[in-house]
């Protein structure tokens, strides 16, 4: 079963806090052109998904939209995706390298 880009997986939890990723990329430093690039097949790096999470969360949050931030167990549930992601990316290197 293909796993879902994890960027898009952040599309999705913005659009039920009611955050713009415009807004939470700004907060979080990364170009605003990168997460399109995701929904177009491009596969994001651990860092940037972790990120964006974070500021999309604080964003909801500073807003007083009932969201909070993550509690630990869904820290460590974003920690895996991220660790899956990185390890996907570095499959996808390395059977190019082969």
């Amino acid at each position: 079963m293909p796993q879902k880009n994890p960027g898009l997986a952040l599309y999705d939890l913005a659009g039920q806090l009611g955050v713009g990723i415009g807004e939470a990329c700004d907060r979080a430093g990364i170009a605003r052109s990168t997460p399109p690039r995701w929904k177009q097949g491009s596969v994001p790096r651990p860092q940037q998904v972790a990120k964006l999470r974070r500021a999309i969360l604080a964003i909801a949050a500073s807003r007083g939209d009932g969201a909070s931030a993550p509690t630990a167990a869904e820290q460590v549930l974003a920690d895996v995706e991220t660790i899956k992601a990185a390890a996907l990316r570095i499959e996808a290197i390395l059977r190019r390298s082969a």
